[in-house]
């Protein structure tokens, strides 16, 4: 891997031939003095290597593949965590008025019953 603008743009390099591949994050324009930069979020390129591993699972499985997911998710979390407590920070977010689930935890979307 090498780092083009830290934080934002890399060049990874492929497994099968000597060459790099061009990958960039997104860069908010409010937070970089306009500079505006396409690409995913961090949380965005995690779920793609969770879908990933599943898929290496399928072909060819293994146990500490459930540990790898575990920990991809739990980044994951730690990511949304940090964006919600920002939001409260900058009182975009009254949490108490956040739906609850079935569990009583903050409402997420698709949830599992039991």
């Amino acid at each position: 891997m090498e780092v083009v603008e830290p934080g934002h743009i890399y060049k990874l390099n492929n497994l099968k031939c000597n060459r790099q591949i061009h990958f960039q994050f997104h860069k908010d324009p409010d937070i970089h003095n306009g500079k505006f930069l396409d690409g995913p979020s961090c949380q965005e390129v995690l779920r793609m290597v969770i879908d990933r591993t599943k898929y290496l699972d399928w072909e060819q499985p293994w146990d500490g593949n459930q540990k790898i997911l575990m920990h991809l998710r739990s980044a994951i979390a730690l990511f949304e965590s940090r964006a919600l407590l920002k939001k409260i920070e900058k009182d975009q977010l009254s949490i108490e008025d956040v739906d609850l689930g079935f569990d009583g935890h903050l409402k997420l979307g698709k949830q599992a019953t039991g």
